[in-house]
């Protein structure tokens, strides 16, 4: 499940979206409570999300998880550009092994099993080494970044269906943004939560092959069973 979120009034908009399914919610609160309140504290299968802290909350601390792999290499890019002297050897290091992943992980449909855990072993070892828990940074920035890191950062070699980015729920995140912004936002609660059942069932029937509209005006007029033409 790959979350994201923005906001255009005083209310939050998320999606959190997988290959047949995506919600929407809309919600005063910018916290992990949201998170469990759609996906229940038993959640089983792997967050993939950007690097907004609230994912990191400790009610969510026995989730698999996994960061989105772009945002982690345009912030090491940025501060292998920015930085200087000693403090620019970590990101660019850091860099370095994350390419290496993303190749393994395109290779990864022609290798063997045992080529793969060797290459695997060799990258989860390098990582290890550059942000163990304990090792002192002064630069502020490569210290917060290595915290960040600590978070299940190559689970996408590991499962086939977990993606390296959260792009999914970002592009299922822009049209829901932008029919706010039309609209003038979401003025009160009721119209909220109008707008994001209306949007998750219109785009969850087009991720399943449905006419949406027919879908919805289905819906609406006899119940949610899809209509046998669909």
């Amino acid at each position: 499940m790959r979350p994201a979120g923005g906001s255009g009034s005083y209310l939050c908009l998320s999606a959190f979206t997988s290959e047949r399914i995506t919600v929407y919610t809309i919600d005063e609160r910018r916290s992990h409570e949201v998170v469990v309140d759609i996906l229940w504290r038993r959640f089983r299968g792997v967050l993939v999300s950007d690097c907004f802290t609230a994912y990191d909350a400790q009610a969510l601390e026995g989730w698999l998880k996994r960061k989105c792999f772009a945002h982690i290499l345009r912030e090491l890019s940025k501060l292998s550009w920015e930085k200087t002297r000693g403090a620019v050897r970590f990101p660019r290091e850091l860099l370095a092994v994350l390419r290496e992943a993303s190749k393994l992980r395109e290779e990864k449909p022609w290798l063997g099993e045992a080529e793969f855990r060797a290459r695997l072993l060799v990258l989860e070892e390098g990582l290890d080494a550059l942000i163990v828990e304990g090792r002192r940074f002064t630069d502020p920035d490569n210290a917060r970044l290595a915290k960040r890191l600590r978070k299940h950062l190559l689970t996408f070699l590991e499962l086939e269906e977990v993606e390296a980015t959260n792009n999914r729920a970002e592009r299922a995140l822009r049209p829901a943004v932008i029919v706010r912004k039309t609209g003038g936002c979401n003025r009160g609660e009721r119209g909220a939560r109008t707008h994001a059942v209306l949007a998750s069932l219109l785009v969850t029937a087009r991720q399943q092959g449905l006419n949406p509209v027919n879908y919805l005006a289905h819906v609406l007029t006899v119940g949610s069973k899809p209509p046998p033409e669909a």
